[in-house]
């Protein structure tokens, strides 16, 4: 490189040509201490876990999670895969009358509305992790977000009820 001469315009590219032995985690939530860590490529959470500090009075290591881009991925096609299905199922259903073609027609209508909004949704890529027992064995990978949640003792209720609402949980 020492004798090479570069010129307007001339582009310059430095490619890895070697695998990493060493990717990159992020840590979001209640811990202390640094938010990045350069781990070994086989690293595990579990591995990873016993080197983040965390203030076991707000921290709820019980129910640590992940985010990670290629279960994003996963649930994006998926959900276009269970859209393309519902869009095949009730916009290709034919009618016996002319009211239920009128109603068929509504319901594409409503149906396609639906998918269109659906189809902008993005996956957060979300991994939960049962037991401390299953981050043992549970390989990360580049780019993973692990989050400690903070404790909490409110509960959302919502769903079918009358009013939804957040309590206070005691034991």
């Amino acid at each position: 490189f020492k004798k090479m001469k570069l010129a307007d315009g001339d582009q310059v590219s430095f490619e890895e040509d070697i695998r990493k032995d060493t990717i990159i985690v992020e840590v979001e939530g209640s811990f202390l201490g640094p938010s990045q860590f350069a781990v070994p490529l086989d690293a595990t959470l579990g591995e990873v876990l016993q080197h983040i500090p965390v203030d076991p009075k707000l921290a709820d290591i019980n129910s640590i999670s992940l985010r990670r881009k290629s279960v994003a991925d996963r649930q994006k096609r998926t959900l276009e895969d269970s859209l393309r299905r519902l869009e095949t199922v009730y916009l290709t259903a034919s009618s016996a009358t002319d009211e239920e073609a009128k109603i068929r027609t509504q319901e594409a209508k409503l149906i396609s509305d639906f998918v269109k909004r659906a189809r902008q949704i993005e996956p957060s890529g979300r991994l939960v992790v049962a037991s401390r027992k299953d981050s043992n064995g549970l390989t990360l990978q580049d780019n993973d977000i692990i989050t400690i949640p903070q404790k909490s003792n409110t509960v959302l209720i919502s769903g079918e009820v009358l009013v939804p609402q957040a309590v206070i949980y005691e034991r």
